[in-house]
């Protein structure tokens, strides 16, 4: 590949990666205010694994 080619892949993939990142965001904004339920876990300070009962609760920003 010579460097006019790899500048144009470049500009590919610049371009699919900001199309990902807007579809997180929105389905960020469409999951907003829902209560999700998920595995949480903490580590504690002698390495113990410990789940986290607590739902997290997704704010709109």
């Amino acid at each position: 590949m010579n460097l006019k080619q790899l500048k144009r892949q470049e500009e590919k993939l610049d371009k699919r990666i900001a199309q990902y990142l807007a579809e997180l965001d929105e389905a960020d904004k469409a999951e907003a205010g829902e209560v999700v339920e998920e595995l949480r876990i903490q580590l504690g300070s002698d390495g113990a694994v410990r789940r986290l009962e607590t739902p997290l609760l997704l704010v709109e920003k």
